[in-house]
């Protein structure tokens, strides 16, 4: 009686298959070091952002300012995951791939995307107001017990 009840419960427990991660923005980003071959960027990859207070470069005032802005959480390479896919049920942009970075299944959700095309790496740049260390990240995955 108690193994039907325990497999029972077990049945209609929901377990997390994928880790799951809400962003403002997906950007799919390429950078080109040479813009004579724009068939070929030297690196093209995902930024992770998040709209929030954080440091920014204000072009008009040509200085670093604190206040609202985008700003990167994380980045994967382009090769590594697959593009962003609407959810025409929840509006939302969905994009699901296996992390290679944390060996988890993990699942983005953003509220859109965007596509860049740049000569300086966003991210690299983005260091120089908060270091890598100091940002929030996607989540990590659980440890299995």
């Amino acid at each position: 009686m108690i193994s039907v009840l325990f497999a029972i419960v077990l049945s209609v427990t929901p377990v997390q298959t994928h880790v799951v991660d809400y962003v403002d923005i997906i950007e799919i980003n390429h950078t080109y070091k040479n813009w004579a071959d724009p068939n070929n960027p030297t690196l093209s990859q995902y930024l992770y952002k998040k709209w929030k207070k954080t440091w920014y470069w204000s072009e008009a005032e040509n200085e670093k300012r604190h206040g609202y802005s985008f700003e990167i959480i994380d980045w994967r390479m382009l090769d590594k995951a697959p593009l962003p896919k609407k959810n025409w049920r929840t509006g939302r942009w969905e994009q699901v791939f296996y992390d290679e970075k944390t060996r988890c299944m993990r699942k983005i959700i953003a509220i859109g995307t965007v596509t860049s095309y740049t000569v300086d790496d966003p991210e690299v740049e983005a260091r120089k107001y908060l270091p890598s260390e100091g940002r929030i990240k996607l989540s990590k995955p659980k440890e299995q017990k």
